[in-house]
């Protein structure tokens, strides 16, 4: 698969090839946890769809940096849509409603919680200087 920068790359030119490997690799999860939490295919389906609208128009953003994998971006941006479907009580929500600020944050929390301690080790690691980071390593592979 391509590294989460080719996907990013592809995704903001709308290449079909991107749609395509996002889809082969994550579909499948997402599938599994909408049918295992009382969906259908048809609404796992929709709710990929809205995933990948939702990650086009983040991806749109001047300032947007994706701080975690893609794989941890897509599945908790369907997480959060399925679940917020369900609190709704299985009423269609419309995707132009799911344009506000609250409905990032928790798409954000959602990230925060779905991320692995190495992925938010990774995204640390880029926000501390040069002269830490060899200090670090020093200290912790060097002794």
């Amino acid at each position: 698969m391509s590294t989460n920068t080719d996907i990013i790359v592809d995704l903001r030119e709308e290449s079909n090839f991107a749609f395509g490997e996002l889809y082969k690799n994550y579909f499948k999860s997402i599938n599994h946890f909408v049918l295992n939490n009382n969906g259908s295919t048809s609404d796992a389906e929709d709710i990929f769809q809205d995933t990948m609208l939702i990650l086009i128009q983040k991806l749109r953003q001047d300032d947007f940096q994706l701080s975690a994998s893609i794989k941890t971006y897509i599945t908790a941006i369907a997480k959060h849509l399925w679940l917020k479907k369900l609190r709704n009580s299985y009423r269609e929500t419309e995707f132009t409603d799911l344009h506000d600020n609250k409905f990032y944050e928790e798409i954000n929390l959602s990230i925060e919680q779905e991320k692995t301690y190495w992925d938010k080790l990774q995204f640390y690691m880029t926000k501390i200087t040069d002269h830490c980071s060899r200090l670090m390593h020093d200290m912790f592979f060097k002794k």
